[in-house]
């Protein structure tokens, strides 16, 4: 909890009288009285949290910036202003001064350069000794980037040149702080430059020897802690003066590992592992894990990092992390495979509740299969939620800490049903460990699951994060249950767990690097209306996440969705098919026949899970023996008659020894007819003299009965004919 403190207000004039003199020194060149009046509004005064005398053994702290600096949305900025609450922090034996200007911008040629502010000239009277500068936010206007970009390193380093020339020993330049999609010039040029500009920030730290610290990551997540998608509010400053404070200080909390990474834990076995933490400035970090040690010293922002050597299938080992000040020690480590199982209600579904389990509970326990189910908060979708669980989301704690457990009835019940059966399967035929790590949420539509900057450089993407409770672009239930769930609040800025990039705010990137063999997923359903968006989103997130765990090769394999009475869902079965071939190192289960016409929750989750198990022992594990659903890849015409081909069919059947059913084909491209279908080989052949186009399985609820020769089911499909 931070308390604030009550700062004292110096009058400006003679320190502004100070600081005229010492410009005319520095600026011969600049006319001051006839500059500076028309700048900004005087009603911006200079703030200080000084006395009248600056006593000689306390350190004075000036902080540079615009409105962000100064304190606009902040509430009692006096005190409130990040600025202010890191005096508070600091404590008597420091003076931090506020010199942030509304609108002002780096750049010296910008529509409002902070070098001809007062609060500049103030600055330097101030003679600080350390310097903490945020500035940049402003430059994304089309005022002044596109003119003037090439000019930004070159200022930035004369700024802080001209604060060392008064006295200024540490300098600590920020990144800048988020600007959200709601901004009004967000798509016109400020979403692009912004990224650049902090690239040249990153460059400016480079070149100046100064600390670069991170004004983004702190409120990257938190959109309802900047109303106006641009100012923090309170409790956004807070964070502000918490980095500004690490930073200084050199407190970053003392040792502390991933969330992931504890007692009973599972890690990928044969694979160099990345563990990477924080611990507070320059303590050297020690790990040792089977006998052998390794250390890191960790960085001016707290951050260390250790690449163990690759562990044995098996285990248990154990773990201890130490500094001089801290020991952790995480006990009863397994390594095997792990993989991370995903998505939204038919992934969730718990093996307590799918079909078979009473006829198996007593026999499931494994000390090596063993998972973490980081659980929703279980909240109705059809009742308001208080203001408790309102503000739990907001803090991105929709999601609970989850626990490694080895499996047993007790453990599992609650579990994902298709995870269980997908490791309980890996286990058989593997013989090593296994770890699940199941992060899911019933109802949530994709683009909840993808990181915030990824949708906001999409120029298709970037659409889904305006107005997202309103938005076309969900399904209608999805609308409806964000608008009875968010009924007490009056928040224009509450979050919800199905507003795009949350999940992953609140979810994925807690994981993000935890060591896995890879993803399975299973969701669609709260996007099946929308199956031209799908195509272009699904190949996004793959690349999100890959790109979090630093490893584009990663598996991902999804479930087609199944058979249900809805009738967009042919069309999305398709496009699923479709990406499969599209995204690299991915794959599709097929489900369509473990369907309901009725029940969008098929109870027979042990198919779907030994269906996921089969597709990675084969393309993940390389075990020939397995087999996955045949891919329609070809349809050919051949005088009167049309032959279909497909990929890892062997000798194709069908589910009951009946007729195929399902086959159609169209004269025109669009109206289609049923035709007849015979099985040859790895192939079918249609008798149609003027097909042009040839689909299957194109029923909401499909009874189709094509397989391959292991009995798995041809997916749903539409080929054009060559």
């Amino acid at each position: 909890m931070i308390h604030f403190c009550h700062m004292k207000i110096c009058p400006a004039g003679r320190l502004l009288h100070k600081g005229f003199l010492l410009a005319t020194i520095l600026f011969p060149g600049m006319n001051y009285a006839a500059a500076e009046p028309g700048l900004l509004p005087r009603s911006q005064k200079v703030i200080h949290t000084t006395d009248r005398l600056l006593p000689e053994e306390r350190t004075r702290i000036a902080c540079i910036g615009n409105s962000v600096t100064y304190g606009i949305g902040v509430a009692g900025r006096d005190t409130c202003a990040y600025p202010a609450v890191l005096q508070c922090m600091l404590g008597e034996q420091y003076t931090v001064g506020n010199f942030g200007r509304s609108g002002a911008t780096l750049l010296k040629k910008g529509f409002r350069p902070y070098y001809r502010t007062e609060e500049f000239i103030s600055a330097l009277s101030f003679r600080p000794d350390i310097a903490i500068i945020h500035l940049g936010l402003n430059d994304t206007d089309p005022r002044a980037w596109p003119d003037f970009n090439d000019e930004f390193i070159g200022d930035y380093l004369w700024l802080i040149d001209t604060l060392r020339s008064v006295g200024a020993k540490e300098f600590y330049i920020a990144k800048l702080s988020p600007i959200f999609n709601g901004h009004r010039r967000f798509k016109a040029g400020t979403r692009d430059w912004y990224w650049q500009i902090q690239e040249r920030i990153e460059e400016v730290a480079r070149l100046s020897g100064a600390t670069l610290i991170d004004f983004y990551t702190p409120l990257k997540n938190r959109p309802d802690l900047l109303p106006d998608n641009l100012h923090p509010d309170k409790r956004g400053a807070e964070l502000l003066a918490k980095t500004v404070f690490s930073a200084l200080s050199g407190d970053y909390g003392g040792l502390q590992l991933p969330e992931a990474w504890s007692d009973g834990m599972v890690l990928q076995y044969d694979r160099k592992i990345r563990l990477r933490g924080t611990a507070d400035r320059n303590e050297t970090v020690q790990v040792c894990i089977t006998g052998k040690s390794y250390s890191d010293v960790a960085s001016a922002t707290g951050e260390w990092e250790v690449s163990l050597d690759p562990l044995k299938a098996g285990g248990p080992y154990e773990l201890v992390a130490m500094t001089a000040k801290d020991t952790v020690i995480i006990r009863d480590i397994l390594a095997g495979e792990v993989w991370l199982c995903s998505g939204q209600s038919n992934m969730e579904w718990p093996t307590g509740l799918s079909a078979g389990w009473e006829g198996m509970h007593e026999s499931v326990s494994d000390g090596n299969l063993r998972i973490i189910n980081f659980r929703r908060r279980q909240l109705g979708w059809d009742v308001p939620w208080d203001s408790l669980t309102l503000a739990q989301i907001n803090n991105l704690e929709y999601l609970k800490e989850g626990r490694w457990m080895a499996v047993s009835a007790e453990t599992v019940e609650e579990f994902s049903a298709v995870a269980y059966y997908f490791g309980r399967k890996l286990r058989e035929e593997l013989r090593v460990p296994v770890g699940l790590i199941e992060m899911t949420v019933g109802g949530s539509p994709a683009e909840a699951w993808i990181e915030r900057k990824t949708l906001e450089l999409h120029p298709q993407l970037v659409d889904l994060l305006y107005d997202y409770r309103k938005s076309e672009f969900r399904e209608p239930w999805v609308r409806d249950v964000m608008t009875a769930t968010l009924q007490l609040t009056d928040n224009p800025r509450q979050r919800h767990p199905f507003e795009p990039a949350y999940l992953f705010e609140a979810g994925i990137a807690r994981l993000a690097g935890f060591p896995i063999r890879g993803f399975i997923w299973y969701q669609g359903e709260s996007n099946a209306n929308f199956s031209e968006l799908y195509q272009v989103m699904l190949p996004e997130l793959v690349k999100n996440w890959r790109a979090c765990w630093a490893d584009s090769t990663l598996p991902f394999y999804f479930a087609q969705l199944s058979s249900l009475n809805r009738p967009s869902w042919p069309e999305f079965r398709d496009v699923q098919r479709r990406l499969a071939s599209r995204i690299p190192y991915s794959g599709m289960v097929v489900t369509t026949d473990v369907g309901h016409p009725t029940d969008v929750h098929p109870r027979d989750k042990k198919s779907v899970g030994d269906r996921f198990a089969f597709l990675a022992l084969k393309e993940t594990y390389r075990k020939d023996s397995f087999r996955k659903s045949p891919e329609p890849f070809e349809a050919v015409r051949k005088g009167d008659k049309v032959i279909v081909s497909f990929r890892d069919a062997g000798k194709m059947r069908t589910s009951d020894g009946l007729p195929v059913r399902e086959i159609e084909v169209s004269l025109s491209g669009e109206l289609y007819e049923p035709a007849s279908a015979t099985i040859h080989g790895d192939t079918i052949i249609i008798a149609s003299a003027g097909a042009v186009s040839v689909r299957y399985g194109w029923k909401p609820f499909s009874e189709g009965n094509l397989t391959g020769e292991s009995g798995l089911p041809v997916p749903t499909f539409k080929l054009k004919i060559h």
